[in-house]
């Protein structure tokens, strides 16, 4: 889809993948410390910018249909 979308929505869904990888990293390593509760918290935080990069890229493509 990166070569239909525009740059803006582009860097959008970059900025959400992004805050995703730390959230999901944190959770590797908190996990490794044996911090559960930590992890959870951040799995959480990482799911909802997977949701948020969901949202987007459906309303991405029905734009792109709809073109």
């Amino acid at each position: 889809m990166i070569g239909w979308i525009k740059d803006e929505d582009s860097k959008k869904l970059k900025e959400h993948y992004d805050v995703y990888y730390i959230y999901h990293k944190g959770a590797v390593v908190a996990l490794a410390q044996g911090e559960v509760e930590t992890c959870m918290s951040l799995v959480r935080l990482a799911e909802e910018e997977l949701q948020s990069i969901e949202v987007k890229l459906k309303s991405l493509l029905v734009n792109i249909r709809a073109d």
